[in-house]
């Protein structure tokens, strides 16, 4: 993942994920990096991705921006590339997780002296399982890039092995930081990022496990500047992945590179190293991907203590992971239930969720079914629209809308759309009901009773009515669109001559087609129209006309 690292500033050391398509950079609060520096335009500029690449746009701010000291509008980024705005400088760095590749050619043969754990003999661990959870950050508002910054970690690293209370006193940070986290991809940077902290590590991945595909996949990949093998890519092994996540247990190598179980002298952890360690990101039965720290340098970097420290590490931070995955959960589920509630009544939007939560075909599929199609009109809304101002408009429709959808609602129907002054409206789609047709009429005697009343207390220049059209028939019902925009309607004859009975009534007057009057005259006071020739058939269609 991409991200721009303070090195220069009132705020170095903060660091800032590109997870947006395009992230503005200026002195307004609506920026997505806020720089409260007079030098700096109110909105200054911004890095855009494009693809694989991403570029760096000054938006004509008044000081320039200027990337490795020179002054330009728009320029490619390449890693390590320096952004100055105003007294602030920025490092990009662009860290590409998929050149982090799983190798399973060679079998794992546990040496003398190569150390494997299960998570669940982890002293440190156990100890943890019997503490309270830290609380988060009472500054809730803001999502912070670190509420524990790793660089504010002043510990010894020497300390890192053998002493329990410093163990615990990491973990205590680190707990915090974690429980403080609400944007997955940041935690899992930090995740690596703290590890990278406390553990002599030259190099640490962190892989999270698809369920559904049984396989590991790159998330974050730190190395400090250390070329990889030939081809670009960094190779670990997937044999030993595969038995840290199956078996639950934490592995420490050293001297991989002279291991006798490595034939032709290649490790099967990491071509070239001389320690390592692997420990999955676990808790309780649940395991989640692995935390894999490398050196390519010393023998026996790593000591016992460290792999107690690192899988007790893991342990809080696959805690972290849960939280996390469950607040994006829940921050989906509710943006979808606010959507679904600007068109469905709440009964509808709860069925839905429903669905969705017990794992069935949603009803919001596309499929074939009988509906009754609602469609209500302001009679005269062209000319009243020159007498009244935008604002005017704009606030009588809020009112008249409002009023409507809450019926239409009330009555278990579903709201299609506005399409101006107009409202569609469907009863039986996305869930059917007996009664659908009734409900319909039903909800259009009560729009016309209740739009009397908001009326009555209207000034006569603002005061209109409004015309209704009702037809029950087959039709295609679900989410119809482009992959950019997707929207829940209905298609088919039966719309089109619920529009056209619409666009025939006179003001106040209820018109419906022959099929809906058959569900509905045992009900209604209905009298018949007549046959009356509609645009786009070819043969009659009959009227009715509900009275009351």
């Amino acid at each position: 993942m991409a991200r721009l690292a303070v090195i220069k500033g009132p705020k170095t050391g903060d660091i800032h994920f590109i997870t947006l398509a395009s992230q503005k950079i200026g002195r307004l609060p609506s920026n997505d990096i806020v720089l409260e520096d007079r030098l700096v335009s109110r909105s200054h500029a911004e890095v855009v991705r494009r693809g694989k690449e991403f570029f760096v746009i000054d938006l004509d701010s008044y000081n320039g921006t200027f990337v490795n000291g020179t002054k330009t509008k728009e320029k490619k980024l390449n890693n390590k590339d320096e952004i100055a705005i105003g007294k602030t400088t920025f490092c990009f760095e662009e860290e590409v997780a998929d050149i982090l590749v799983l190798d399973d050619s060679q079998p794992f043969v546990p040496p003398e002296g190569t150390i494997i754990k299960p998570v669940t003999d982890s002293y440190i661990a156990k100890s943890l399982h019997g503490l309270m959870p830290l609380p988060a950050s009472p500054d809730a508002k803001k999502p912070p890039t670190f509420i524990l910054d790793p660089h504010e970690l002043q510990l010894d690293k020497k300390e890192a092995s053998g002493d329990a209370r410093n163990f615990f006193f990491i973990l205590y940070e680190i707990g915090r930081a974690l429980l403080s986290t609400i944007e997955l991809n940041h935690l899992l940077n930090l995740i690596v990022d703290l590890v990278l902290q406390v553990i002599k590590a030259e190099r640490a991945f962190l892989l999270l496990l698809d369920k559904e595909k049984g396989e590991l996949i790159p998330q974050v990949v730190r190395h400090s500047g250390l070329k990889p093998e030939e081809g670009g890519n960094i190779t670990i092994s997937k044999t030993i992945a595969k038995q840290v996540i199956k078996e639950k247990v934490s592995i420490l190598t050293s001297d991989a590179k002279i291991d006798p179980r490595f034939k032709g002298g290649e490790s099967i952890i990491l071509y070239g190293i001389r320690s390592a360690m692997c420990v999955p990101l676990w808790n309780m039965d649940d395991v989640l991907g692995i935390i894999y720290v490398d050196s390519l340098i010393s023998t026996n970097r790593f000591s016992n203590e460290d792999l107690e420290l690192l899988t007790a590490i893991a342990n809080q931070a696959a805690i972290g992971i849960q939280q996390a995955r469950l607040k994006e959960k829940i921050l989906k589920e509710a943006e979808f239930r606010k959507r679904l509630s600007q068109y469905h009544s709440p009964d509808i939007v709860d069925l839905i969720m429903k669905e969705i939560q017990d794992g069935i075909n949603t009803s919001l599929d596309v499929q074939e079914k009988e509906v009754t199609i609602l469609f209500s009109d302001i009679q005269g809304f062209t000319s009243m629209s020159e007498r009244l101002s935008p604002t005017e408009i704009a606030n009588l429709l809020n009112d008249y809308f409002s009023l409507m959808t809450d019926i239409i609602f009330k009555h278990g129907g579903t709201l299609d759309k506005y399409i101006g002054d107009a409202i569609m409206a469907i009863f039986g789609a996305p869930f059917s009901h007996k009664d659908d047709a009734v409900r319909a009429v039903r909800a259009a005697v009560e729009m016309r009773d209740e739009l009397k009343n908001l009326m009555a207390r209207k000034e006569d220049s603002v005061k209109f009515n409004v015309r209704i059209g009702i037809n029950t028939g087959d039709v295609v019902a679900g989410n119809i669109g482009s992959l950019q925009r997707m929207e829940y309607t209905v298609l088919g004859d039966a719309v089109n001559t619920a529009a056209r009975l619409e666009t025939m009534a006179k003001a106040g007057q209820i018109l419906i087609g022959e099929q809906t009057y058959k569900l509905t005259k045992d009900f209604f006071e209905i009298k018949p129209v007549g046959k009356w020739k509609v645009k786009g058939k070819e043969k009659e269609v009959m009227v009715y006309e509900v009275v009351g």
